[in-house]
């Protein structure tokens, strides 16, 4: 007989709350008397008989409400599951998973579900509903880092944990009537018994504080004396009872059923597999919920697939004898086999709901914790892996089951988090949320798209914010947006050199193109223009940690400008249109450059080098007669404007004699003078001059070099409107260069704000009707009201609301 072990940390232990709508659920339970257990009883049972006994009664079930099983797996990738289902037919030809195969069939796959970049921060989303800034929990153990040479430096660190004042979802779900079980890697506590006392789960089995495995044998139960199995401490002592080795009943009825071309029968009496354990537990918690009326919600969250790789031998030894693919380079039978062994653990709970009266009545939740460690995994076509915010380490597998709710075989291409989790079972267990002094959630509910009441969100854009450094990771933020064209794209913004990236993930799943650096739409410039606007107001709304620079101790500036925009002035961007002329206007994205030529009878000289002048006081060959030459008498420059505010945010130049010597002279012309009261460019090689800013190179080699301006500790150089600007080679070096490109960024926007003139009232409304009118906003996402990435009558009701709201 097997003799169960019952822990104190498995009764639920009522703690008092800060949240005002909260109330004791267990005041009126009867008192404390003299008991005997049943020793024959299982686990759940004596847990049940010690809560009413101790006066700690379990909630009662709210009729119509529906069961939650949550199964989170481990570094599970987006394309690790045979099904294409959820990742837009990217499915592994070499891993077999045909029990989620099945639940994807039967129910609803995402294929643009998304969760934190490793395993603590998506936990801690999960279970508080909140964004990183909001519960502090970054990323795993080590928390953020400053490396030595770092431009920033890291403020506020990491949490690691969740607060025990958080409410968490398991707490929410407890006040609505419902039984909160935990099985398995909890990780985001300080210790063990906080996951009853302070995190709302009622039983906790197998939960401490450990993220990882101590070695792949921790998979396996080990004989710690004669004839006592137990698994490594890093699972508590929970699965412990489940620990017995493998005997021919046992086989019988639970793997032989899963078997999918691998013969588990020569398991007999070696060491269980924790998968399989796992499955134990959780199935044996059904069956004491199975009739018994009581709702539940269950958080089952298995070690598998996380490093060290260790597989059942029968599952091992099945793929070592199948052919490996190549695309994605999966090859490692061990891994394969370990994932099937999730696989068959959780086709074993599946099974049971559906032959149980819980059929019908339980939602099933299956997720990864975050993408594939590219160690033990491919995520090709996703770019990067586990603990990177490219798509490889954040987007993962989600599947939705429940008959007669959910439709079976359905997709859903919408955009949601690990955030939007909390809101969502609260909305299915008809649940009161936190009030938001007390505890504020990010996300939103998509219960409606799985029940099929909807199809979409009301939210476009889900958001990231990382403070410090980890890994390859840097200081950044970045949003990834759901447009109305049916594309999604990622923004990235970089706090190091204050630049953006931006991705059209539809198009380029691997994140290869840089549409910034690589010829953005009018409509995509759009887009990212309102995206920028939306990141810099969310990281302000949470608050989010901003690091600081390290040579000054200053706050990084925080996001205020839209992506650059690039004007290319080589013949390779350009074409020779502008060969021979004085003066000529360029558009780009909307925004129309002025360039003029200056010097004695000046005109442009192009070629793949960039944009000269050649002047009457040229001498030499045509090389030099292609630069902009500052030390002739009457100075040869280019003087450039815009037809409306912009930021100058770099100036590229070629050097044409390659001796490296020539520095570059950017001076004011007319309008309004950008270089008064601007600071930081007494430093890097700049000097402000009042009316000027003076460059020398800090190195003397090489063709090409960049100013970069308005970087870390250095103020935005703004032109208004009209003003204009000359860039020419200082007299005091010599020679000359050509100009490659400039990059400009436009200033924040106020939606709504037509005119530009910083609030949003009547007078935007003839602004408004003029852009609406011309067909041709180009980059006016002032007036795209309703952010679908066009000016269009759909844009009057939104604008009206904004009007009448101000």
């Amino acid at each position: 007989m097997r003799l169960p072990h019952f822990h104190l940390s498995n009764v639920p232990v009522p703690r008092p709350k800060t949240a005002n709508f909260k109330i004791a659920p267990h005041s009126t339970c009867p008192t404390i008397q003299i008991f005997k257990i049943d020793m024959s009883k299982t686990v759940f049972q004596i847990a049940a008989t010690v809560v009413v006994v101790f006066g700690l009664c379990l909630p009662k079930s709210v009729n119509g409400q529906t069961n939650i099983i949550q199964i989170v797996a481990d570094d599970l990738s987006w394309v690790d599951l045979s099904t294409g289902a959820t990742n837009l037919g990217n499915g592994s030809p070499y891993h077999q998973t045909p029990n989620i195969d099945a639940l994807a069939t039967a129910g609803m796959s995402f294929t643009s579900a998304y969760v934190q970049q490793s395993c603590a921060p998506t936990r801690a989303a999960l279970f508080t509903g909140q964004y990183a800034p909001r519960s502090r929990v970054y990323t795993v153990g080590r928390g953020l880092e400053n490396p030595n040479n770092s431009l920033l430096l890291v403020v506020g660190g990491d949490d690691n944990v969740i607060q025990n004042s958080a409410i968490t979802m398991a707490e929410t779900l407890q006040d609505a009537g419902y039984l909160t079980a935990h099985f398995g890697k909890f990780q985001t506590t300080s210790n063990s018994n906080q996951i009853v006392s302070e995190h709302g789960f009622q039983i906790n089995v197998g939960g401490t504080t450990a993220g990882g495995l101590n070695g792949a044998l921790e998979y396996f139960a080990q004989e710690s004396q004669p004839g006592v199995w137990q698994f490594g401490s890093d699972h508590g002592t929970g699965f412990n009872i489940y620990a017995d080795p493998y005997d021919a009943a046992y086989i019988g009825a639970n793997l032989l059923p899963n078997a999918n071309g691998n013969d588990p029968t020569p398991l007999v009496n070696t060491p269980k597999h924790l998968n399989d354990a796992m499955a134990d537990a959780a199935v044996e918690f059904l069956e004491e919920r199975a009739g018994d009326g009581q709702k539940f919600f269950v958080n089952l969250a298995f070690n598998a697939v996380h490093v060290d790789i260790n597989s059942r031998s029968d599952l091992e030894q099945k793929y070592a004898g199948l052919q490996p693919s190549i695309v994605p380079d999966h090859s490692d039978a061990a891994y394969a086999g370990l994932l099937e062994g999730l696989d068959q653990a959780v086709g074993r709970i599946v099974d049971f709901v559906k032959t149980s009266d819980l059929a019908g009545n339980t939602l099933i939740i299956f997720v990864s914790d975050n993408g594939g460690t590219c160690r033990a995994t491919d995520n090709f076509p996703l770019a990067g892996g586990k603990g990177d915010f490219t798509e490889g380490g954040i987007r993962v597998p989600l599947i939705a089951y429940q008959p007669g709710v959910i439709e079976a075989g359905t997709v859903s291409n919408q955009i949601v988090h690990a955030v939007d989790f909390y809101k969502t079972y609260a909305e299915i267990a008809g649940a009161t949320l936190p009030n938001e002094s007390d505890h504020a959630l990010d996300g939103e509910s998509f219960a409606n798209i799985l029940n099929g009441q909807a199809t979409e969100l009301g939210r476009q854009t889900i958001f990231y914010h990382f403070p410090g450094y980890s890994g390859g990771d840097t200081p950044m933020s970045l949003a990834i947006h759901q447009g109305t064209d049916g594309n999604h794209y990622k923004l990235l913004y970089e706090y190091e050199d204050r630049s953006f990236e931006l991705y059209d993930l539809t198009n380029d799943l691997p994140e290869s193109i840089d549409l910034i650096q690589n010829g953005m739409t009018n409509s995509q410039f759009v887009i990212a223009r309102r995206l920028a606007s939306e990141l810099g107001n969310w990281t302000q709304d949470v608050a989010a940690d901003l690091p600081l620079v390290r040579a000054t101790g200053n706050p990084v500036p925080a996001l205020g400008h839209s992506p650059s925009v690039r004007f290319d002035l080589s013949s390779d961007g350009l074409g020779q249109e502008l060969d021979g002329e004085i003066n000529s206007l360029i558009s780009q994205l909307g925004i129309e450059m002025t360039v003029e030529a200056m010097g004695q009878n000046p005109v442009f000289d192009v070629t793949t080098s960039g944009l000269g002048v050649r002047s009457d006081l040229d001498s030499g060959g045509g090389n030099q007669q292609g630069r902009i030459d500052g030390t002739l008498a009457t100075a040869e420059k280019i003087v450039v404007s815009f037809d409306q505010d912009v930021i100058i945010k770099q100036i590229n130049t070629n050097q044409l004699s390659n001796d490296g010597t020539e520095t570059a002279v950017i001076e004011f012309v007319s309008g309004d003078n950008p270089f008064l009261n601007i600071s930081g460019y007494d430093t890097g090689g700049f000097t402000n001059g009042g009316d000027r800013l003076s460059f020398v190179r800090s190195d003397n080699g090489g063709n090409d070099f960049s100013i970069s301006l308005g970087t870390l500790d250095q103020d935005e150089l703004f032109l208004t409107s009209g003003t204009k600007i000359s860039i020419t080679a200082n007299p005091s070096t010599g020679g000359g260069f050509a100009l490659g490109h400039i990059d400009i960024a436009l200033p924040e926007f106020l939606l709504g704000d037509v005119n530009r003139d910083g609030v949003v009232d009547f007078n935007d409304i003839p602004d408004f009707v003029a852009v609406l009118l011309s067909g041709n906003f180009q980059n006016e996402a002032e007036a795209d009201i309703n952010g679908d990435g066009v000016v269009d009558f759909n844009d009057i009701p939104d604008f009206v609301t904004l009007l009448l709201g101000n």
